[in-house]
């Protein structure tokens, strides 16, 4: 993740929010007030989308199983 102090960053704001937005790459803004992280808005929509559903017990399940399943497991066909 890249990092910028906050007063480089008020001057370059726009090419940064572009950047941002376009590759998708985290910005990490520092201050003396505190540090925080810029992202672009589809980075923090699959943000949430993985909170969402990996807060639902039986869907986290799901999920890690399918992960450890080989894929030589895995339906070639559907049955309908």
């Amino acid at each position: 993740m890249q990092s910028i102090n906050a007063s480089n960053a008020r001057g370059d704001f726009f090419n940064i929010l572009a950047t941002t937005a376009n590759h998708g790459d985290p910005m990490l803004i520092t201050s003396k007030a505190g540090n925080c992280v810029l992202l672009s808005e589809q980075e923090w929509s699959s943000i949430q989308e993985t909170i969402f559903l990996m807060s639902n017990p039986k869907t986290r399940r799901d999920i890690l199983e399918g992960i450890d399943t080989p894929i030589s497991e895995c339906v070639d066909a559907l049955p309908w």
